[in-house]
């Protein structure tokens, strides 16, 4: 090989190197691919917020919900969240998590799949088909 092509040769590598050692001493160029900066706040307020959160593996596909009021999205160290104050409706279906009424939550984005935001009114609707179909 000449010497020309050796030294692109060994540019290229180092290059690719700089460039790899960049990335992972800098997560959050690698990391933030799901970061929620395009959601505006707003479209939370003074709504019951039900998010549904992903807790699949590669075993089994698998999730739960969590309600919350005042819910936003923030930024935490490299991570983004949705955080809010927990939400249990007033139903006899839900007894066992009264404990949880008022408590502070945050969800890490990454594991939220769908979101929904309802009015109280809204709210009271889906809780009715959800019953209902518990029932069934």
């Amino acid at each position: 090989m000449s010497s020309k092509v050796k030294a692109v040769v060994t540019l290229g590598a180092i290059a690719l190197l700089v460039t790899t050692f960049n990335l992972f001493s800098n997560p959050s160029q690698a990391e933030n691919t799901t970061s929620p900066q395009s959601i505006s706040n707003d479209i939370f307020e003074g709504k019951i917020v039900v998010v549904t959160v992903d807790r699949s593996s590669a075993l089994e596909s698998k999730s739960s919900s969590r309600s919350m009021t005042d819910a936003k999205v923030v930024e935490i160290g490299r991570r983004f969240y949705i955080i809010g104050t927990a939400y249990v409706p007033d139903d006899s279906n839900f007894e066992h998590y009264e404990y949880m009424q008022g408590v502070s939550i945050g969800i890490v984005w990454e594991e939220v799949s769908e979101f929904r935001a309802f009015t109280e009114e809204q709210f009271g609707v889906y809780m009715r088909i959800l019953n209902e179909r518990r029932e069934d």
